[in-house]
């Protein structure tokens, strides 16, 4: 329904189990959205911890509404739960961890008012502890089913952000009502994770359109729910295979199924008990997937286009950009790459440490970004490093203050052969903190199951005096 504004009625369903930890900066930034027809709809999934509690302090704000499963229902489950109460023309969905700008939501419904071919817009999701990092604009899948953040861990002033994505991120997704009317809702079989790609296709096969809202911005506290772990292994695994039963083309799964065998073949005892435990799952579950299949079989086809091409594991291994902890008064004119404590100066862009005859050092990817800070003037940039083996062109080095965009001084270091080097610039700057950046002009990739991309390896960067 439309106010007075003449903006449409926006639900915002927020699910939550046990984020007391986070759950009130969520509500706060909801509230202050500056979208001017809107409802938060809070589904709080059996938390038990002081979730409800926390929740009930925004109830004289107007906007707010809170649903208590009696048992927990998993992600998908309580996004259902939200839906059913939800009485927008579109609905948003948000996870307790995450934090809306105050423009987010008017900048994601006006990407659906403005073309009504799009079902879903995707917002762009930061690192809350990192906010100069991508968390993604929305989600890709590749062809062994592996869903996968695009922009993951990217830098936001470098990424090419896309205009179409295969899937929304579950973290921010904002779809029309009348398309979930028309595709159903959430399936409650992936419990948690998968359920945001599984939306994706059917909007797609819908008919629909999914679009990134690029100034539709979300911070995320990424790993509130938990790190890595035998479940969420399995559990992804599992959704990943009914993903790929459900939507893959049946000229495909051949061959699929002829990898999925390769690959069982050549893991670790734990890794395949784990795999078959997915796959024992899935066939348990095989009539009620041939079904939901049957249902889509004459509906527009998967949207290849949008697909990463690649088969095996995805998305390739990334720096951790969340172990970094930049501390601008922790900085200092040196960073020994692979020592301790130089997290506190590196911003993005690294590889764990590594050594080589005695020697520690840290590969980057395309693009880095690490803080100096010198009390006096600097006359002189040193360097030590390496490029990978057959790299072209050579690295961009850029230093600028952390206030301004525009460069103090900037070089190039081009690419001559796979040994270390060690080379000094001249430079003339005044005391100051500065950001250096680094662009590589060519990546290599490793060949490994988890290929990692390299730019190059630095051991040492100084800036020296006179």
């Amino acid at each position: 329904m439309d106010d007075r504004s003449g903006q449409p009625l926006v639900s915002v369903v927020v699910v939550n189990f046990n984020g007391a930890a986070v759950l009130d900066r969520c509500l706060r930034q909801l509230v202050s959205q500056d979208h001017p027809n809107y409802e938060i709809v809070l589904v709080d999934d059996a938390s038990t911890d002081s979730s409800v509690e926390i929740g009930s302090r925004y109830l004289s704000s107007g906007k707010l509404s809170i649903f208590s499963n009696l048992a927990n229902q998993g992600c998908a489950g309580a996004r259902n739960v939200g839906l059913r109460h939800a009485q927008g023309n579109i609905v948003a969905f948000v996870d307790a961890d995450g934090f809306a700008e105050p423009h987010w939501l008017r900048c994601a419904a006006g990407a659906l008012e403005r073309d009504p071919s799009v079902g879903a817009v995707a917002s762009l999701v930061f690192f809350a502890r990192n906010r100069l990092v991508l968390n993604g604009a929305g989600g890709t899948l590749n062809w062994s089913g592996y869903g996968g953040d695009v922009c993951f861990q990217e830098p936001y002033e470098f990424a090419r952000l896309p205009q179409e994505i295969l899937y929304p991120m579950g973290c921010g997704m904002v779809v029309r009502r009348p398309v979930l009317d028309r595709i159903g809702a959430f399936d409650p079989s992936f419990v948690n994770y998968y359920d945001d790609v599984d939306l994706g296709i059917r909007v797609w096969r819908a008919g629909y359109r999914v679009v990134l809202a690029p100034d539709a911005w979300v911070d995320h506290g990424y790993g509130h729910s938990g790190g890595p772990s035998p479940l969420k292994t399995f559990l992804c695994e599992r959704n990943r295979i009914r993903v790929v039963l459900k939507y893959f083309p049946f000229p495909f799964l051949l061959d699929w199924f002829r990898r999925e065998i390769a690959w069982l073949l050549r893991m670790t005892p734990e890794e395949r008990q784990l795999r078959l435990r997915a796959w024992a799952w899935n066939l348990a579950c095989f009539p009620g997937i041939l079904r939901q299949r049957f249902r889509w079989s004459l509906r527009s086809p998967l949207p290849r286009h949008l697909m990463d091409p690649s088969c095996g594991y995805f998305p390739p291994a990334t720096p951790d950009n969340l172990s970094f902890a930049p501390d601008v008064a922790a900085a200092a004119r040196r960073v020994m790459f692979g020592a301790s404590g130089d997290v506190s100066s590196l911003h993005y862009g690294w590889y764990f440490p590594e050594s080589d005859n005695g020697r520690t050092y840290r590969w980057m990817n395309g693009n880095a970004s690490l803080i100096l800070r010198a009390a006096e003037p600097s006359q002189r940039l040193t360097l030590e490093y390496r490029f990978p083996s057959s790299s072209v062109g050579g690295a961009h080095v850029v230093i600028r203050s952390l206030e301004d965009l525009e460069p103090l001084w900037k070089t190039f270091v081009p690419y001559r052969d796979q040994e270390w080097r060690r080379e000094t610039h001249t430079l003339s700057l005044v005391p100051g903190e500065f950001l250096v950046l680094l662009r590589t002009d060519a990546r290599w990739c490793e060949r490994s199951p988890f290929s990692r991309t390299l730019g190059m390896a630095l051991t040492n960067i100084e800036l020296e005096g006179a």
